[in-house]
């Protein structure tokens, strides 16, 4: 299935595991019995399409799970970073969350480039009439840009603790 002209005619995508990763997050957080489901689509993607902590996600696979593409898949790192730590919390697992923390920081850093060019594009449209569509685009990268703030600002805090409890 093609969402546009530059992708792979694939069986089995990235971008598609991150909107049911992100449905199945919002089933569990109200309805416990999809967190198992939950928990397998996020072992799924932390095997599969980020097989690392460095950044890189396979965008395409075919339906024996053969990669079809490889390295960065822009904009969807930094979105998989906060839906990733989205369904951890929804879990409420402490090896989960330490399972995604590092993968979510990794993709981060992977996408930095879309931060960069979100960024310009908002300084570029200063005092242009906003669009929806651009709205929305620009909205996911800033969300994951803010998630992974918050998840730097915890694992420091943590580090701190560690390290006043050993002094």
């Amino acid at each position: 299935v093609r969402l546009g002209p530059t992708d792979l005619n694939a069986d089995k995508t990235l971008n598609t595991h991150l909107h049911l990763l992100e449905a199945w997050t919002a089933l569990a957080r109200i309805e416990a019995s999809a967190a198992p489901r939950l928990r397998e689509l996020l072992r799924l993607y932390l095997e599969r399409f980020v097989p690392g902590a460095d950044g890189t996600a396979t965008g395409f696979y075919t339906r024996d799970w053969q990669p079809l593409s490889a390295g960065h898949s822009p904009g969807h790192a930094i979105e998989a970073s906060w839906l990733l730590c989205d369904a951890a919390a929804v879990l409420d697992d402490p090896a989960v969350r330490a399972a995604v923390q590092p993968v979510a920081l990794g993709l981060a850093e992977g996408d930095t480039l879309t931060a960069r060019a979100l960024a310009e594009r908002i300084r570029d449209r200063a005092g242009d009439k906003p669009r929806r569509k651009d709205f929305v685009r620009e909205l996911e990268p800033l969300w994951g840009i803010l998630n992974i703030a918050a998840l730097l600002v915890l694992l420091s805090a943590r580090s701190e603790e560690r390290f006043s409890r050993n002094a």
